[in-house]
């Protein structure tokens, strides 16, 4: 049995959506995320440096600082709990209360 390679449709409704990723599942698998959940994580991400994780909130808003972070980026992370330790730019993105992709469906 072979594999095909997956389909991106084009997201008109905001999901990205991939075709024909397994033989022998019907219809199309929707992730979790939109297009535009993505995009925002994404965003939050270039202005968190690799020098900043692990870190704790104070950690991440001198990073971003020191990147001439946008005030609603700074503002966002100066909402992290305090006395936490972040590995990750995705375990930033849940703290803040943000949604990531099911780890299970890769």
């Amino acid at each position: 049995m072979s594999m095909r390679v997956p389909n991106l449709v084009p997201p008109q409704s905001g999901v990205v959506r991939l075709v024909g990723v397994c033989p022998g599942i019907a219809g199309d698998m929707e992730p979790e995320l939109t297009h535009d959940e993505v995009e925002a994580r994404s965003r939050l991400g270039r202005f968190i440096p690799l020098a900043s994780l692990p870190g704790d909130r104070d950690d991440l808003v001198a990073g971003a600082t020191d990147l001439n972070a946008p005030d609603d980026v700074l503002a966002e992370l100066e909402q992290l709990p305090e006395d936490e330790l972040f590995e990750t730019v995705s375990e930033v993105w849940a703290a803040l209360g943000h949604r990531n992709e099911d780890a299970t469906r890769r």
